[in-house]
């Protein structure tokens, strides 16, 4: 027998090795939009695909609260999340005074 390769490694490096490919994959990375907007001192982050929002004093703050949010709102195994790459599109439309 192989000395790397005997039964009691494997049965206790084994079963952690793929305990730990599943957290790996359990841990994937999601990518959300952000919409962000200044309401008196406060910044509102808005994610359009789940609707889901909160503020802070600065920009910055406002997105780590908003990834916060999401993050709990992604552990409820109830939690509904979109399955197309659909990506809302935020652009800029010129209006005349009139």
């Amino acid at each position: 027998m192989l000395p790397w390769l005997s039964p009691k490694k494997v049965l206790t490096q084994a079963p952690c090795l793929c305990i730990e490919r599943v957290k790996q994959m359990a841990r994937r990375t999601l990518e959300f939009s952000s919409v962000v907007n200044k309401e008196g001192k406060w910044y509102v982050a808005t994610c359009p695909e789940l609707g889901i929002a909160s503020q802070g004093r600065t920009v910055e703050k406002s997105i780590d609260n908003l990834r916060e949010a999401l993050e709990l709102y992604l552990e409820d195994e109830d939690a509904k999340v979109p399955t197309s790459n659909y990506r809302p599109l935020v652009t800029v439309v010129k209006v005349g005074r009139v």
